[in-house]
Parts: C-alpha cells; structure tokens; sequence
C-alpha cells in the first residue's frame, strides 16, 4: 500500500490548481516578472489570498524564472500571514530544499517554529487522516530539527515533538529526541525536564511489572541520573516518589515469580527468586516480605542469586564506561558476571 503523506497530499492539490486571474486576463498572459510585481503588491495591501495565488501559478509554470527563489519565500509568507500553516510549511521546505544556501534561512527556522508549535497541537479528525494538521505540525517540527540544528527554537521543537509523540503513544521515540535533547543541548532551559521525563517515557514501555520488569528498571537508573544531575531540580520530590514505587514494584515482580515457583512445587526456584527480591531493594516491602519467608523456609539466601538491578540490555549510553572499562553488568571482557 502507498502512504501519501501530509505533505505530499498539500502538494498534489496545489498541482491540480486552476489558473488564476489577474484584472480580468488569465495570469498565462502575464510575464513571470509582471506576476510577480503584482502578488508584491498585493501582499503590501494585504490581499494575501490572490496574491498566494499568482505565486503559486509561478512555482507551477514558470521554470528557469531567475527570481523563483525570491517567489518561493513570498508564496510562503503569504499562506503564513493568512494563517494556512500547512500550505506556509510546504513552501518553505521548497525553499529550503532548491535553495539550501539562501539569505532567507534564519527567517525560515523561526516561521516554521511558529508553524509547527500551532499545527502540532491539532488532532486529526478520524483515524488514519494523513493530511491532518497535527501531521504536518509534526513534519514541521522534524523538519525544523533536522535543518536547523543550533536554531535558537531547535530545543523548542524537540520538546514539542517529544510531548507530541508521548500523546501519540510512541514511547520508545519520545526516549530518544529527550535522550537527544539531553545531550546535544546541555544548556536548554528543558535540560532539566528532559531529563526527568524521560524516566516516565522508560517507563511507559512496560505492559506492569507482572509482565515486563526492564523498563522500570531503565526507568530507574534514569531517575538515578536525574537526582545526580539536578538536585536541586525542579522534579526531584517527584523523582524520589517513583523510585520508591519503581523499586516496590521490580521487588514485588520477583516475589510473584517465587510464588509461581512455589504453587508448582520447585524449591529452588522459589529460593531464588526469593534470594533475588530481597537483594535488589532490601526496604521494600516485598524485599522485607522475602526475607522473612527467606528465614523460615530456607536456610539463607539461594547461592546463585543475583542482584538484577541492571535491565538485559546496556544501560542508555550516558552511563556505558570508556573504552578500555568494564561497562555497568559487564566485567572487563565484556561478559555478564
């Protein structure tokens, strides 16, 4: 099946415009450079919707017009200034991928900014609408990230994006733009906020720990990061709560497997999963609780228990060690203890 995106379905509509027309004639019978002096016109006494118009009849027609770069800017300006952000953004995108090098750049970041901060924010009305505006908020805002990456509004848009994309349910992407965003701008104002969302978004990957305990366990070597990193942050109260309830949980999750165990009969399975609640977050609840069964059944900890604080796969690169060091659950070589 073909996906037509947002923006490539503006595209076809402007394609299949009709021709305007300018005091009574067909704008075919006017010069590109007369066409262009009238849509100049127009937008200083603000008719922007004829204007938009010739503009977009020349980007159509008027091939080799040495002055197209100049037309593609004022066609978007036009849409903008009407506040047809859609058809604003595809026009600027045009201009940015024929005239990579042009004067107009730093104009160009800050109106897409506006366009996709206001696009981004809209829904689409029915499920699978790929021209919805919110699509092409979020085409904007990539597009603004992906061009314009020391932009003053690019830490903006990866914010913007990742909240977006967190409404969206795509969790696993909205880790990486506030992972992104973390470590390519150190100094954002969003720095602190990204850093501690980003534990929620970890965490929001796991179905429940009576399912999936890894995530909580990104989650909490995140949150870790964040009360090293700010503590004086504007979330740490908040940050200390969830690792109260993300270690309760992750110790439950191995209490439940030793009961599984123990409702079928093997021992050393219960002993160990027993072994392993206790361990990971001893002042806990359920690590109290496997303690105690711990004492009254068995004779001490299971031998070969471990300490499963770290989740199966690396740690999120801030914490992997420098070449040479043995990276966190790993010894020097490589292998897991």
């Amino acid at each position: 099946m073909i996906r037509i995106t947002s923006c490539a379905f503006l595209f076809t509509l402007l394609a299949c415009s009709t021709v305007p027309e300018l005091n009574g004639r067909k704008a075919s019978s006017y010069s590109p450079g007369e066409l262009q002096a009238e849509a100049r016109l127009l937008l200083k006494q603000t008719h922007f919707e004829h204007a938009a118009e010739l503009l977009e009849y020349l980007m159509r027609t008027a091939y080799g017009y040495s002055r197209m770069e100049e037309v593609f800017f004022q066609a978007a300006e036009a849409r903008f200034l009407m506040e047809r952000y859609d058809r604003a953004f595809l026009h600027y995108r045009r201009l940015m991928t024929e005239y990579p090098y042009t004067s107009k750049a730093p104009a160009v970041s800050q109106r897409v900014w506006v366009v996709g901060k206001v696009l981004i924010e809209q829904q689409s009305e029915w499920f699978g609408d790929l021209s919805s505006l919110h699509e092409v908020g979020v085409e904007a805002l990539n597009f603004l990230v992906t061009n314009f990456p020391r932009s003053p509004y690019a830490d903006d848009a990866w914010k913007e994006l990742a909240e977006a994309l967190e409404g969206d349910h795509q969790y696993q992407a909205v880790v990486d733009i506030y992972e992104r965003l973390i470590r390519e701008y150190p100094e954002s104002e969003w720095t602190d906020l990204a850093t501690y969302r980003v534990t929620r978004a970890y965490r929001n990957q796991s179905r429940g720990f009576e399912y999936d305990v890894d995530p909580l366990l990104r989650s909490h070597s995140a949150l870790l990061r964040y009360l090293k990193r700010f503590p004086d942050g504007n979330f740490v109260e908040q940050a200390q709560a969830d690792l109260k309830v993300l270690e309760a949980d992750v110790a439950l999750h191995e209490l439940e497997i030793a009961q599984f165990y123990q409702e079928r009969g093997i021992p050393e399975g219960q002993r160990l999963h027993l072994s392993n609640a206790a361990a990971r977050f001893p002042g806990t609840e359920p690590a109290i609780e496997a303690s105690e069964t711990l004492n009254d059944l068995f004779e001490g900890e299971h031998p070969d228990s471990l300490d499963l604080l770290k989740p199966r796969q690396e740690r999120p690169p801030w914490e992997r060690a420098r070449a040479g060091q043995a990276s966190p659950g790993r010894d020097g070589a490589g292998n897991r203890p």
